[in-house]
């Protein structure tokens, strides 16, 4: 018996004269941790379909779209993205990333909702995680007392609570100043257990993100992963060699000069397209609605990322760094 699920029969199935025992810290990171496990649509090895409606507003500009994930392996997804004009499909086919888009980069949206859905091939780092700092562990006296809730955070700003008798996520609560997160409505398939209902806000951005169709698929068609006509091809692979996280150390300097200098509205970050000697081709300041300029920094423009290669092959790849300046008080 694995650790998660002994844990969980001592604490979700105890008898119902100790149906109000609360774990102790420790007890409650554990389940935390597995609970957060459950929630990675692409950890299982599963196929997927997932298809959300998307609504973004950027202080009085609101757009309505949708974003969709055929996912039947990390190389082998077809991703779609529609937010008002702006547009992008790719199509992975093992060594190959078919990309076809409204605009010359990829934009700031598709980034956020990428974060924000860990979709369509999350990003693994290397880094160790903090261990969290539970301050309270308490039973919920909504739905009577059917939820276990957990309060971490230095001063405490996150609240997650979980089904007592399932221990799956309910719902996860983010709250600082000027960023937000919830993330609720927790769809069931196979042993996933994903949120059907994001709002991520951040300063004067919000991004809703509300799933209409996720399940599994035991088989795609061919024709699920036709490139559409029109894309241009780029060598790919799911799993570059020479990656590293964080890619560079250059951003913290950039981070530093633009907290140091004038913002212009709306800025979010910065994109770069490296060559697959690592020289950038091309640097662009992201813009929340959607828009790029080139970027002028010598820094950034000068800058020699790691070479990425696929089979033995540097490879040409796209990476971006989201600053999350804020507007000024």
């Amino acid at each position: 018996m694995t650790v998660w699920a002994s844990l969980a029969l001592q604490v979700f199935t105890a008898p119902p004269a100790s149906a109000q025992v609360v774990p102790s810290k420790d007890e409650a990171a554990r389940l935390l941790e597995a609970a957060g496990h459950q929630t990675s649509l692409t950890a299982s090895g599963a196929p997927f379909h997932l298809a959300a409606t998307v609504h973004y507003t950027v202080d009085s500009t609101s757009l309505d779209g949708i974003y969709e994930v055929l996912w039947a392996a990390p190389g082998r997804f077809r991703e779609e993205f529609r937010l008002g004009s702006i547009g992008e499909s790719d199509v992975a086919l093992d060594d190959k990333l078919y990309v076809l888009r409204s605009s010359p980069i990829l934009t700031y949206p598709e980034v956020r909702i990428r974060e924000v859905t860990r979709l369509p091939n999350p990003r693994v780092t290397a880094v160790a995680s903090a261990p969290l700092r539970i301050s309270k562990v308490y039973r919920s006296g909504d739905a009577g007392n059917k939820l276990l809730c957990i309060d971490f955070g230095s001063p405490p700003t996150n609240t997650n609570c979980l089904d007592s008798m399932t221990g799956q996520l309910v719902s996860v609560k983010s709250m600082m100043k000027h960023v937000s997160r919830v993330e609720d409505r927790f769809i069931r398939v196979g042993t996933i257990n994903y949120p059907g209902h994001t709002l991520a806000t951040i300063d004067n951005e919000s991004l809703e993100i509300s799933v209409t169709k996720l399940e599994q698929v035991a088989r795609f068609d061919d024709e699920a992963f036709v490139p559409p006509s029109g894309a241009s091809p780029r060598d790919w692979c799911a799993n570059p060699g020479g990656v590293k996280t964080p890619e560079w150390n250059l951003f913290a300097k950039l981070t530093i000069g633009v907290a140091q200098s004038h913002v212009p509205k709306g800025f979010r970050g910065y994109y770069a397209q490296v060559g697959a000697d690592g020289r950038v081709e091309q640097a662009e300041e992201i813009y929340a609605d959607g828009t790029a300029r080139r970027s002028r920094d010598r820094d950034l423009n000068e800058a020699r990322f790691p070479i990425h290669s696929c089979a033995g092959k540097p490879i040409e790849y796209e990476t971006t760094e989201i600053l999350f300046v804020l507007s000024a008080p």
